[in-house]
């Protein structure tokens, strides 16, 4: 059963690997949107829903910095959302390093 759950935790993480990959080009063109594009709500909104589903996996694949960036990003971007103040700055820093920790995992 050990191996089994082994092989199977592998492949998962093969394929979480896989699919950071296309996120990343995604991610990084949601980004590039974000600074080019008005109004700014559909990519923040993609650079969110990518967030969230990398935070909601990586840390369980040994990801842990990956998944605790992607939940940062994922927080910035829902309290800014609801009209919270969030340092400009601080938001595209934490979705570079994101795009940065996305790249280096591959």
């Amino acid at each position: 059963m050990g191996n089994s759950l082994s092989l199977m935790l592998e492949k998962i993480r093969s394929k979480f690997l896989l699919e950071l990959a296309e996120r990343s080009s995604l991610l990084d063109q949601a980004y590039q949107n974000l600074k080019t594009i008005s109004p700014r709500t559909t990519a923040l909104m993609d650079i969110s829903k990518i967030a969230h589903k990398i935070a909601g996996t990586a840390g369980m694949l040994g990801f842990v910095e990956l998944g605790n960036q992607a939940a940062l990003a994922e927080e910035l971007i829902r309290h800014y959302s609801l009209g919270g103040k969030v340092d400009e700055n601080a938001l595209r820093s934490n979705i570079t390093k994101l795009i940065d920790l996305m790249r280096s995992a591959e």
